[in-house]
This record gives C-alpha cells, sequence and structure tokens, in this order.
C-alpha cells in the first residue's frame, strides 16, 4: 500500500525540518565541523557535514524500525501481515544508509587515518552488523518471537554511535554509557512505537484503536525511563545548573527539554480530551501523530546535535 500523497508531504517537510534544525544547533553550539586553517585544503568539511546529516536520518530511520518491530512482534497490537515486511523494509534502508555513512567516514579520513582505527567507523561497523541482523529477523524469519529479539537488536543497533560521543570522555564513562543507552532506548521505544500506531491507523481498514491503549502503557514507561536517564546523562555534563542558560550546550539541552516537556503535556492532554471520544476519528489521530512526531523529529534532531556539541569546560 502506498503512503498518501499528503503523508509524503509531510515526510519530507519534517525531514527537511529535523535537518535544518541540526544544522542550525550545530553552527550555533559549536559542535559544526571547523574549517582548516588558512592556506591548507578544506576537503573533509563536506564529508564531514554529509555525516552529520546521514547520521541523523540513520538514527531517524533506526527508531522507526524499533517501532515497527514492535508492532510485528505483536508488543502495541495484532500485528498485520505488512508489519513484518514494514520492519524489514526499514532495516534494509537502514542498512543503506549505515554503508553511506561508512562512506562519507572513508572520505573525510581518506589521506589521514586508516579507516578501521577511528572509533566512529567501528561504531559503524557494528551498528551494520546489528542492523542486519535485525533485517534478517524480521524480513526472513517468520517466527513471531524473532520479531521480538529483532526490537533488542534495533535498539542495540542505535547505541554505538551514541556511546562513541561524550559518554567515552565522561569522568564516568560507564555510568554516562547506561544512562545514554536507556534514554535511546526510551526514546526508540516512544517514538518508534507512535509512528508505528500511525502507520497502523493508515494501513488498517477494520478497527485500529485497540492499540492505542497499550501504546500509552508503553510510551509511559518510556517517558519515564528516558527521563530519569536524560538527568542523569545531564548530571555529567553539566556541573551547575546556571549551566542551561549560560552555555550553549546547556541551550540546547534546554530546548530538547521543552520540546519532551510539551509532548509529554499534549499527549496527557490527547488522552483526556481527543483518544477517549468514541469513535475516534481516524483522520483526527493521523493528524495527532503527524503533529506529535514532527516535534519528536526536532527533538532527535536536538539530540544529536548534543552529541556533537562541547559541553562546558
Amino acid at each position: 500500500m502506498s503512503a498518501p500523497p499528503t503523508v509524503v508531504r509531510w515526510g519530507w517537510a519534517t525531514t527537511v525540518a529535523a535537518l535544518s534544525a541540526l544544522a542550525l544547533a550545530l553552527i550555533l553550539g559549536g559542535g559544526a565541523p571547523p574549517p582548516a586553517p588558512p592556506g591548507l585544503p578544506d576537503a573533509t568539511r563536506l564529508p564531514a557535514w554529509l555525516g552529520l546529516l546521514v547520521g541523523l536520518l540513520a538514527q531517524a530511520t533506526g527508531i522507526v524500525t524499533v517501532g515497527f518491530a514492535l508492532l510485528a512482534a505483536g508488543l502495541l497490537d495484532r500485528p498485520p501481515r505488512q508489519a513484518r515486511a514494514a520492519a524489514g523494509g526499514a532495516a534494509v534502508l537502514w542498512i543503506a544508509i549505515t554503508v553511506n555513512q561508512i562512506g562519507l567516514a572513508a572520505w573525510e579520513l581518506e589521506g589521514r587515518a586508516d579507516l578501521l582505527d577511528s572509533s566512529r567507523v567501528q561504531a559503524l561497523v557494528v551498528q551494520l552488523a546489528l542492523v542486519a541482523v535485525t533485517a534478517v529477523l524480521t524480513g526472513v524469519v517468520r517466527w513471531r518471537p524473532a520479531a521480538a529479539v529483532a526490537v533488542l537488536t534495533a535498539v542495540a543497533a542505535l547505541l554505538p554511535t551514541v556511546i562513541d560521543g561524550h559518554p567515552r570522555t565522561a569522568d564516568h564513562p560507564t555510568v554516562a554509557a547506561v544512562a545514554v543507552s536507556l534514554h535511546v532506548a526510551g526514546v526508540a521505544s516512544w517514538v518508534g512505537g507512535l509512528a508505528a500506531l500511525g502507520w497502523l491507523a493508515l494501513v488498517r481498514t477494520g478497527d485500529w484503536s485497540g492499540a492505542v491503549p497499550r501504546y500509552s502503557r508503553l510510551a509511559l514507561v518510556a517517558v519515564m525511563v528516558l527521563t530519569g536517564a536524560g538527568v542523569l546523562a545531564s548530571l555529567g555534563e553539566l556541573d551547575r545548573p546556571a549551566e542551561l542558560v549560560t552555555s550553549k550546550y546547556g541551550a540546547i539541552l534546554s530546548f530538547k527539554v521543552v520540546l519532551l516537556a510539551g509532548l509529554v503535556a499534549a499527549g496527557n492532554l490527547q488522552r483526556r480530551r481527543v483518544l477517549h471520544r468514541t469513535p475516534l476519528l481516524r483522520r483526527h489521530f493521523v493528524g495527532l501523530v503527524a503533529l506529535e512526531l514532527t516535534v519528536m523529529a526536532l527533538a532527535v534532531a536536538l539530540a544529536v546535535a548534543l552529541g556533537h556539541t562541547p559541553p562546558p569546560a
């Protein structure tokens, strides 16, 4: 089933908005690839920029893969036949983007270092292997528990490039890595689950609203996990609460927190005022999902920017 034109236009608009937010946050926060010193060629800046933008696409595709894997495993609702194919297709797209990331890293490092000596490339290779396993479990294996395992491998595939950032240089790297990993897992379940739920509302001709309460419970746990882990990770980067407004890193983090808090408040309001209506109209629900996913995409873009923004000294 092909996506309606309105959904396609929304997808492109959201993608452009998220990429623009990432670029702006990198420039204003000081995480953008620096220019070469005067008199030297600037051959690495373009692949570095492209690598950052493609990295956001990889994270977004990975989050969507997690959501479809949740649906294919029956953790959101009775899965439609297309759910496993959708999860496998998302994983294959993620593989293609990861290969592109490795190619951009090779371009950036050409003549400066061996490719596999880079911790970033090593993280991408691990990511590629885990995504390949996810693709096999969702697109080839027809045993339903395999889709549940695919949820774990998809979440795990999101982690290597994230852990390769600030957690490696933190004062307590193990604590930082665990906190960031839990935060990413919470975001992937929350955002990916919502994307899968919106897709389910589009493709299922019969009753689909029964999945909403189950997703709401999952989202509540995910938000609790990502909030607690996010606070713990932030404590490792900020020495004083004032740095939330006095530093560039803190400003980006504060804006991300505002977006997430707004999403939580909006989700609570929707559950009380909209989702309990009978009947729940498909177009109203899909519109709400599209709005929430747009804000979530911006929050994910800021999270990616934070991974490359220098924390306060």
